[in-house]
């Protein structure tokens, strides 16, 4: 086993060979391998949702989009795990979520966040949700080396 986490309603488990298996809150967990990406190297999950970074660093998410904490359009649930193409075109470091946020480090210590902004977790400056990815403009000029989410806050150094 390489890596785990678990959120409220979700576990992940990376294995060395960077499979990964997930179990979800409902029903009682059933393994089942939630993704078909190869090379999961790290995984980080909030109340209902998951980040998976793979050792190419691309980055995949899986579960509740209520928030926009997935980083894709529209509000749905994600049973497999898609690519974040706002971020695709750069190779992604880190990831972390919060309670329905989600962030990410992308390679020259630029970071963005998104999902629910109630409490001002995606750095907007505004209490607003974040669909998508957006650049944390006030690092701007900064390189962050560490990111980290509790359930209603972000931080980086």
């Amino acid at each position: 086993m390489l890596t785990v986490c678990g959120g409220y309603g979700t576990m992940a488990l990376i294995t060395d060979a960077g499979d990964m298996i997930y179990s979800g809150k409902d029903p009682l967990p059933e393994h089942q391998v939630a993704v078909d990406v190869g090379g999961v190297r790290y995984v980080a999950s909030g109340y209902k949702h998951s980040l998976l970074l793979t050792e190419a660093g691309v980055l995949y998410s899986t579960g509740s989009n209520t928030y926009g904490q997935l980083g894709h359009t529209g509000d749905g649930h994600e049973d497999t795990a898609r690519p974040v193409v706002a971020v695709s075109d750069r190779k992604v470091g880190a990831v972390a979520c919060g309670k329905h946020h989600s962030m990410c480090l992308v390679e020259g210590g630029d970071v963005y966040c998104w999902g629910c902004g109630s409490d001002g977790q995606t750095g907007t400056g505004r209490m607003e949700t974040v669909m998508v990815p957006r650049f944390v403009k006030g690092l701007h000029g900064m390189e962050a080396v560490r990111i980290a989410c509790g359930s209603n806050f972000s931080m980086c150094v």
